[in-house]
């Protein structure tokens, strides 16, 4: 006879597989529909959907411009954040007290739990006029002048250097987290077997820290990858999106990226 206790982990176990067949079965699901609907327009509209311009009144669904929108913008805005976080991450783990770990982690926090319009409208009010009266015109005129990648141009309702600043601000708790949780999983035993033959903090976070948590920091990057190329409204409000879309051909060129689109589109 099956006592008590077995049945209920018999129990247990089985609601555990069946919570994780109806995950299974519900991303294969979701995968086959978006794989499905997505073949259904590359047949259609093949190679069109990279070269011609977007303006669907005409049957014309060019999406090549706010894909490169998306992927730039993104991409700078892990390429400010990632190094910063991990800066952070560093010094709360191996330098900091106990006092200044728990202040920053609740300003962190806060961070996280800001409103992505709240974001929008700061970088729209606040930060893209800074940057159209000092920092655009101080970047355009020297390093423009090297490459039209830094080329200065106005514009009031923003821009990719804009939008990457925002999104690069709003990853930063993501990436952060992260790398605390396993920068401190890291195993004690390793640490002070690096400390005792004569290594330095620095030499054991080169060396120790930064190898073992490798793993996991890539996870929380692409975590952030996610977060930061799926974010709508506030890009939509500080990227200074344009119809049709165009390419941004500098960090302060206007952007529309694929969230904006379907946002403007589907309003």
């Amino acid at each position: 006879m099956i006592d008590i206790a077995t049945l209920k982990s018999r129990l247990l176990d089985l609601a555990i597989y069946l919570s994780v067949l109806a995950l299974i079965s519900s991303i294969s699901l979701i995968f086959y529909e978006v794989l499905h609907q997505s073949l259904e327009a590359l047949r259609e509209l093949g190679f069109r959907l990279m070269v011609e311009e977007w303006n669907p009144s005409l049957g014309k669904y060019g999406l090549a411009p706010s894909l490169v929108a998306s992927f730039t913008i993104t991409s700078l805005a892990l390429l400010l954040s990632v190094p910063t976080s991990l800066l952070v991450s560093l010094y709360l783990v191996f330098y900091s007290s106990s006092r200044v770990r728990a202040t920053v982690r609740i300003a962190v926090e806060l961070l996280a739990g800001i409103p992505s319009v709240i974001y929008g409208a700061w970088g729209l009010f606040v930060l893209v006029p800074w940057i159209n009266d000092y920092f655009g015109p101080l970047v355009g005129s020297s390093l423009g002048k090297l490459s039209p990648l830094f080329r200065h141009c106005e514009s009031y309702t923003g821009n990719v250097f804009s939008a990457s600043t925002v999104l690069a601000i709003m990853v930063f708790p993501i990436l952060v987290f992260t790398q605390l949780e396993f920068l401190s999983s890291v195993p004690s035993d390793y640490i002070e077997a690096a400390l005792s033959v004569g290594a330095t903090k620095w030499q054991v976070i080169k060396t120790v820290a930064l190898p073992t948590a490798t793993p996991g920091i890539l996870a929380g990057i692409i975590l952030g990858f996610g977060r930061a190329i799926g974010e709508t409204m506030a890009v939509s409000m500080v990227s200074g999106p344009t119809n049709p879309p165009t390419y941004p051909y500098s960090l302060f060129s206007s952007a529309t990226t694929i969230t904006t689109l379907d946002t403007h589109e589907h309003r």
